[in-house]
């Protein structure tokens, strides 16, 4: 029966798919009839949000709708009716699954006939259940596109989604066009070049729109789009834009316009706005035409499979019956020699079918045979293996043939995994515990040792030290001779440690560089103390690996338990918190933790919970933004601002920034403030723009390392950029020059990223940390800020050499340099004659407030200085 069964399946498999296609192109014929109500619901839409645009442009220009109308040669109010009468025949249609409700819409169009809410009123709330609309379209064709299978039918589909695109695009570009043809009084030339802008990205969607439709290649909208083209009164409007995108417009500033070409082009939009209407009810019958046809061959290829299907399983069911009369007999005779057999007559002789039948019957008799002369045999090896006797006798004896052969296999491999099972249990509990590169303890042993020791000394009360041992420039081994002579360094590292430790203390790798010692039963301080002077002192040998000689050191944080119960976790984080003390310090060094750190970490948690309220805050919870003002050094000209964070926390005061922003860098909330930075400084920047004498002003926020190397400060700043609409030339970013060498290649790929979306780059502090002129010339930076340590110098021949060889580097390599922290007008005189580009100080104002900061700015242009090229 196995060749009828595969023909029903595969007959049945394939019915069901031609059945399945079938109903799929029938739902996409049905549902496409409300998704061309939707589209129709929209463009109806459309068409009156489009009137009441021309009538908010009217009034910009002075005149009226029927003083536009009589010029244009068409009624524009003669479009809503129609559009109106379209969107309510197509909510009507689809009733309860219209995004729009009858009544919304009713609404709206008393608002707009009594003359209740203004034309620009009228664009915006048109505009939102357009957008209801066009999301309820993209949501109708993408189920419509996940039904359909057929190449054609999918072909037909795309033809509607991007008929619907030619339709959608088509409606900004008379509004953009009249833009440019006629300027609103009092428009600057930002605006009017924001407005040629605009109606070149109209433009662009549209003919992109159009080509999309054309590629697909359906011939009954692609002949329809050729009708539409081919319009005389379209190719006028056709014409019209193509002038005004090649720099031609029909009115232009000191010449008369053409006004009869004027009127034939706003003709031609309104008559392509109707033509293109058709547009859509094309394309929706092309998709049902295609459903119709796909539907009907799935169904005749439905019925030929059905019927094949049952002949084929006529036919192997005859076949079947066939073959089954040649093998009953010798199956028959075979199943009674095996009961006999089974029920222990092993002298019965075998049927004379044993000749005779399918060759696999003949060679089962044969096995049979062979097999009952060695049952006992066989029982008793079975026994042997039952009690796990391995050394019985009689599992030496062979068996004849496969059988044999898969026994002794199997008392081998039996014998074995018991051996290897034990192996292996002792192997797990090894690598539970141990470290797998440098064999001491791992991080959970540490913890389970930590509590086993705390246990102790409460019952005994004897004090446990926990030093916490991480290397200092590790990351430098790794870096400069590959990772496997650092994995060599940890390794001797964990045995020199174990070397110098008690037999009774634990060693332990957390991970990385970071190792961990369990003493017990230490007298004090002095005893934890000692330990950790023997740890520094032969981690400080040098190591000699692979001919190199390398030098690291340690830091050792110490933390004693108390008296009474003790969680493993907290004396873990006071010996890693006394460890990151230690690491302040220039060389190897240790630090115990004592009450003051205990305190500080308090304070720290309080910041840290109040900072990440404050930025959860939508009025700031006390963050402010204040900027600093950088002149031009040889006009004085205004060039831009610094933004620099402050907070006013509530019922502390305003702290200092020193006091929360080096505990936002410990963690990923410094990167929560630099987008909440980011963010304000880009909405100041915004209200700036809207003063004349601050148009164009340039600010520069100073980003985190951490965030630099989060690989997230690109996307963050394309974010505030794409929600604000801001000049990207006017946004600058500086990072701390120590900040870069942490990981050179990551920090430059991060920055070469934002330097891409149009934001210049700063390096901040310079001279402060070790950049090479490799670095410099690696690295994707715009400006270089010299540190204000170098400028208080200035008064020495060493201070101004330093500043005068920084600045002449910056200028051999086309960077532009930005001395800070400009306290006195020597500093300024000298400052000047090397050559600085700008500079930012108290001599010229401290950090202000937004309103101040505007009013010193304003009085600045007002003395003479007028706003300057910002700073690269």
């Amino acid at each position: 029966m196995l060749p009828v069964t595969v023909v029903c399946i595969r007959a049945g498999a394939v019915v069901a798919d031609h059945r399945t296609a079938a109903n799929q192109a029938v739902a996409v014929e049905h549902g496409v009839t409300g998704l061309s109500d939707l589209v129709a619901l929209r463009d109806a839409l459309s068409a009156q949000q489009s009137v009441e645009e021309f009538d908010v442009r009217f009034a910009q220009l002075g005149t009226t709708r029927a003083a536009a109308s009589l010029f244009v040669g068409v009624d524009l109010s003669s479009q809503v009716v129609p559009a109106r009468a379209r969107a309510d025949h197509a909510i009507a249609s689809l009733g309860s699954g219209s995004p729009v409700q009858a009544g919304a819409l009713a609404s709206l169009y008393a608002d707009i006939d009594g003359g209740g809410i203004s034309p620009t009123e009228a664009v915006q709330r048109f505009g939102a259940l357009i957008e209801v609309s066009a999301t309820a379209v993209a949501s109708g064709l993408q189920q419509l596109q996940a039904q359909a299978q057929h190449p054609p039918l999918v072909a037909a589909l795309d033809s509607l989604r991007a008929s619907s695109d030619v339709v959608e695009a088509s409606m900004p570009q008379a509004i953009d066009l009249s833009a440019i043809w006629f300027p609103a009084p009092g428009e600057t030339p930002q605006m009017v070049a924001a407005g040629l802008a605009r109606f070149g990205a109209s433009s662009a969607s549209y003919t992109a729109a159009v080509a999309r439709l054309r590629a697909l290649g359906v011939t009954s909208v692609v002949g329809n789009l050729t009708r539409v083209e081919a319009d005389t009164e379209v190719q006028a409007f056709d014409q019209a834009v193509a002038a005004t995108l090649l720099g031609h417009p029909l009115t232009e500033a000191g010449a008369a316009p053409d006004l009869v070409k004027v009127a034939d082009a706003f003709r031609g939009f309104l008559t392509r706005s109707a033509l293109l209407d058709g547009l859509v009810a094309t394309s929706t019958a092309a998709v049902r035409d295609e459903a119709r046809l796909v539907a009907a061959s799935e169904r005749s290829g439905f019925v030929a499979w059905a019927v094949g299907g049952a002949a084929l399983a006529l036919i192997s069911i005859g076949v079947a019956l066939w073959l089954a009369r040649s093998i009953s007999k010798p199956i028959k005779d075979l199943a009674r020699y095996a009961h006999d057999v089974n029920e222990g007559q092993l002298d019965v002789e075998p049927s004379l079918s044993r000749n005779h039948g399918p060759r696999e019957t003949r060679v089962a008799f044969g096995l049979i045979t062979d097999l009952v002369a060695n049952l006992q045999l066989l029982d008793a090896k079975t026994n042997a293996l039952a009690h796990c006797d391995f050394d019985d006798p009689v599992l030496r004896e062979p068996l004849p043939g496969r059988l044999g052969r898969s026994l002794e296999s199997s008392v081998a491999l039996l014998s074995g995994s018991i051996v290897e099972r034990d192996q292996l249990q002792t192997h797990l509990a090894y690598a539970a515990t141990h470290d797998s590169l440098t064999g001491i303890g791992n991080r959970p042993a540490a913890i389970r040792e930590i509590q086993a020791a705390l246990n102790r000394a409460a019952r005994t009360g004897d004090t446990t030290a926990l030093l916490f041992v991480d290397l200092n420039d590790f990351k430098a081994v790794n870096d400069s001779h590959g990772h496997e002579v650092g994995d060599e360094v940890l390794r001797q590292v964990a045995a020199r440690m174990t070397d110098v430790l008690r037999n009774s203390d634990f060693v332990a790798r957390l991970g990385g560089d970071e190792f961990v010692v369990i003493a017990e039963a230490v007298v004090g301080v002095a005893d934890a103390a000692d330990l950790a002077r023997r740890i520094i002192e032969t981690v400080n040998q040098p190591f000699e690996i692979d001919g190199f000689r390398i030098s690291i050191g340690a830091a050792v944080g110490i933390a004693l338990s108390l008296d009474g119960p003790e969680e493993p976790f907290r004396l873990l984080a006071r010996a890693d918190a006394a460890m990151y003390r230690a690491k302040r310090h220039d060389r190897s060094a240790m630090e115990i933790f004592d009450v003051g750190m205990q305190q500080e970490l308090i304070e720290r948690d309080d910041i840290e919970s109040a900072l990440t309220a404050a930025l959860e805050d939508p009025a700031g919870g006390g963050l402010i933004l204040q900027y600093q003002p950088v002149l031009n050094a040889v006009t004085d000209e205004l060039c831009g601002v610094e933004a620099l964070v402050r907070w006013d926390r509530p019922g502390h005061g305003r702290l200092a920034p020193i006091s929360f922003i080096p505990i936002a860098e410990a963690t990923s909330l410094i990167i929560d403030l630099d987008c909440w930075v980011l963010a304000r400084a880009t909405q100041q920047m915004v209200a700036w723009s809207a003063i004349a004498k601050l148009v164009g002003l340039r600010v520069s926020v100073n980003i985190s390392g951490r965030h630099v190397l989060s690989g997230q400060l690109a996307s963050h700043i394309r974010v505030v950029l794409e929600n604000t609409g801001i000049d990207p030339g006017r946004l600058g970013i500086e990072i701390t020059e120590t900040v870069l060498l942490d990981d050179l290649v990551e920090a430059a790929a991060e920055l070469d990223a934002v330097r891409a979306l149009g934001v210049s780059v700063a390096i901040d502090d310079f001279g402060t940390g070790y950049t090479s002129l490799a670095h410099l010339q690696q690295l994707p930076i715009d400006n270089i800020k010299i540190d204000r340590s170098f400028i208080n110098h200035l008064d020495d021949r060493r201070g101004r050499s330093l500043v005068r060889m920084i600045t002449d580097l910056g200028h051999a390599i086309d960077l532009k340099i930005v001395a800070e922290g400009v306290e006195t007008a020597e500093q300024l005189d000298l400052l000047k004659a090397m050559g600085a580009d700008f500079l930012q100080g108290f001599l010229f104002s401290r950090p202000l407030d937004p309103e101040a900061m505007s009013a010193w700015a304003i009085d600045h242009v007002a003395a003479g200085h007028q706003p300057s090229t910002p700073v690269a």
